[in-house]
This record gives C-alpha cells, structure tokens and sequence, in this order.
C-alpha cells in the first residue's frame, strides 16, 4: 500500500511511540465522502472513541467519545477536532471513528467508520484510514498520505496521534464537543467497609488531573460530625465523588481531566457518585438527572472551586435541601489530617467539606475514610446504615437521547462565575 509516513510539520515535535500513558488525537477531516442526501448535499461530522484493540463500537466507554461539529461540505470535510486520551489501562488501544450526515427532521444517516490502532498511527507524523461503507467489512490500516488530493479516490480519514505537545505545534484548540449525554447504568450497593480503590467509584488520577482533586472526596456537611454552633441543613448530605474519567456517561461529564477550568460531575453517573437514599431517591435522582458544575480558579493548581447545579427535569425544585450551590476553598482541616480537604468559605451559613477518603495512589486517609465509615453506618445516614448505592453503567449499554437542560449559575466570586464551558 506504500509508505504511511509523511513530512512533519513545522515546529511539530516527532510522534513518540514510546509516551506511555497520554495520546493527543487531531483527526483534520475525511476525503471522497459520498453525499448522504438525494441532492448531493450533506452535513458530515464525525464521532471517535478510544478502547481495546478488537472491541466493538459499544464496548468502546462513550465517556472519552467527541464529536465533531458538522460541516457544509459533503464530500471532503474539514473538523480538526483534538482532544487527549489517557490510554494507560488499555491493552493495544485503538481508535475508532463513525461518521455521520446530521439531519433536522429525521435520525442522522450513517456515512461509514475508520478504525486505526495507535500504534500504527504513531509510525507517521499524519494518517489517512480507510472508510468502510455499510454493509462492509471493517478494514485496519492506512493509505499513503500527501498533502494534495490523493489520485486514488478512496473514501478516508486523516489523523496525527502523538504525545500532548502536538496540539500546540499544530496550533489546533481542543475540541469541546462529547457524545450526548446517555442514559444512567444500573444502581448498585456496596458495603461501606469495602470501599477501596477500585471499587465501586473510579479513581481521580492521572497527569490531566490536579493533585487536588485526584483519589476520591467524601462531600458532606459539618452536621456529619456532630458539629455544633451552626444552622443545620434540612437534610444531611453524605456521598462520596471522584473526578475520575474511566466512566461511560458523554455528555462531556467526567473526562478525568481538566484543561480549562470547569468539569462536570453527573450524580446519575457511572461510578462517580454514590450516596445513601436519605436526601433523595435514586428514581428522583434519575428523573431529574442532576449534573454538578464544578468551576476552579486554575486547571493545574486550583485553590477556589464553584459547585453548582444541572438539571435535566424542570418540575424539581432548584432550592431543594439536597441540590447544592457552594463556593468552596481548599483548606486544611485537623478532622481529617492528611487528606486533601475543600470547606466552605468562612462565614456560611452551613460548613459543607470535601475531605479525600481516598488518595491518588489508592491508599485510604484513615482519619477520613473511619468519620466517612462511622457516619454512613449510623441511623443518620438514611435507612439502609452501612450501605451505600451508585450506579454502574458498563461499556454496550445502549444510550438514549437526553432532553435540554437548565442550568442555575451563582457565585459570590467574581473570579468563578462565567468560567462554565
């Protein structure tokens, strides 16, 4: 078939074969599409995810998928959609691309898909992949790739994989367009004893995510502690959070990193968020598909974090006791020595803590994880004491389209409020 490898572009470091962990993906676009519409016309964008080598489409997690934005031009175009993947637990990753022709009134017309290990892909500075059409088989590997039309009319892809720093040689900005928010996993219980590393939540870490928010975090209020002196909420919040990315929601919602400066946490989401039904009903928490919104001063060294609230379901009161609206500062806090700890600014009303139970090398914060345990296996943490439920949501769930959403922004500092993608 030729030789896959190309001149490097200017300034662009050379592909890394050996980068371990980090794979930066920029797919340009795609060549001899054939118009999807009766007129020759079509709106072409793409969809890519990343797994194991050999696993199908809905066995790749839709948590790190993005989508391009759709484009008026049927036949060769033009996404420069990039993003980075942590690839760390992935045997011989791929990386697998479904492209489609977006319609107003009717579902979206299938065009056809790439696939392309990146190993193959790190061998050349850009790549062109064939484009299988319904109907036929899926093909590995590449064609040769020049920076004119190629001769051969070949329906194809083109893409660079490399280490993070090729995004800024290229000078390409980072997609901010995800799959679509899916429908929740099964709700599951877990005893609260056997918490650990890997199970059930996944673990905040990785080199895209601030120290400061890697392991996994015990959200809660004071009133957790027996704290006195303080106005108690209606309803004690007790539920433990990660920031980790290995989850299958879209949506943008837990990507394990932070490259600007908001992230968002889905409370219905795949092993990010479990709690005990006292606050709220896991059919309510459903119904309502609550998102958190969470705004940080810095994406690498982050001091002041805004959490505020999504809702999917306008009939949910926003004011609800157990929906939350906090600006939070990272602090220290003898309760829990050791730990990585957010509270509430002095002065309000109610003291809310984010304390790691959980660090980013997998050990538990004793000191935290017992309060965490102590609390959730008393009769103040609702009616199943020592248990605590999530929901899981395993790679071949089939997702269901999410309706619009309301989102309720307040922030009494300046600094935080409008940094929201």
């Amino acid at each position: 078939m030729g030789s896959c490898r190309s001149k490097t572009p200017p300034n662009a470091p050379p592909p890394d074969p050996n980068e371990p962990d980090l794979k930066s993906i920029i797919i340009y676009g795609a060549k001899n599409l054939r118009a999807a519409d009766w007129d020759g016309k079509s709106e072409p964008y793409c969809i890519a995810r990343v797994g194991p080598k050999g696993t199908s489409w809905a066995n790749k997690l839709s948590g790190n998928g993005h989508r391009s934005v759709a484009v008026n031009e049927p036949t060769n175009p033009i996404w420069n959609m990039t993003w980075t993947v942590n690839v760390k637990h992935m045997e011989e990753p791929e990386i697998h691309i479904r492209i489609y022709d977006q319609e107003i009134r009717n579902d979206d017309d299938f065009i056809g898909e790439a696939i392309i290990t990146t190993h193959i892909a790190l061998m050349a500075a850009k790549t062109n992949i064939h484009i299988t059409r319904k109907g036929e088989q899926l093909r590995y590997g590449c064609i040769p790739y020049t920076d004119e039309c190629p001769t051969k009319k070949e329906p194809q892809v083109n893409l660079s994989i490399g280490h993070p720093q090729m995004i800024h040689a290229y000078q390409i900005q980072p997609s901010a367009f995800y799959e679509e928010l899916g429908a929740p996993g099964e709700v599951k219980s877990v005893d609260v004893v056997d918490i650990n590393a890997s199970f059930p939540l996944c673990l905040g870490t990785g080199p895209g995510l601030p120290a400061a928010l890697q392991g996994i975090f015990w959200l809660h209020s004071a009133t957790c502690l027996g704290a006195q002196g303080m106005q108690a909420p209606k309803e004690v919040t007790s539920a433990l959070i990660s920031f980790g990315g290995d989850g299958n929601d879209g949506g943008g919602c837990s990507t394990g990193e932070l490259p600007g400066n908001a992230y968002k946490i889905r409370v219905t989401g795949d092993r990010v968020w479990a709690c005990s039904e006292k606050a709220a009903s896991m059919k309510m928490l459903e119904d309502l598909d609550l998102v958190y919104h969470f705004s940080f001063d810095d994406n690498c060294n982050p001091t002041k974090m805004q959490m505020y609230p999504e809702v999917k379901f306008l009939a949910f009161r926003l004011d609800a006791p157990w929906i939350l609206n906090l600006d939070m500062e990272l602090q220290s806090d003898e309760r829990f020595a050791g730990s990585v700890c957010w509270k509430t600014k002095q002065g309000s009303p109610i003291e809310y803590l984010m304390a790691q139970v959980i660090d980013a090398q997998g050990q538990r914060k004793e000191q935290a994880f017992d309060q965490f345990v102590k609390f959730q296996s008393s009769g103040n943490s609702g009616p199943t004491p020592g248990k605590i439920l999530y929901h899981h949501k395993p790679a071949g769930h089939d997702d269901k389209e999410v309706s619009s959403s309301f989102i309720l922004t307040h922030s009494s500092d300046p600094q935080l409020v409008g940094r929201v993608n």
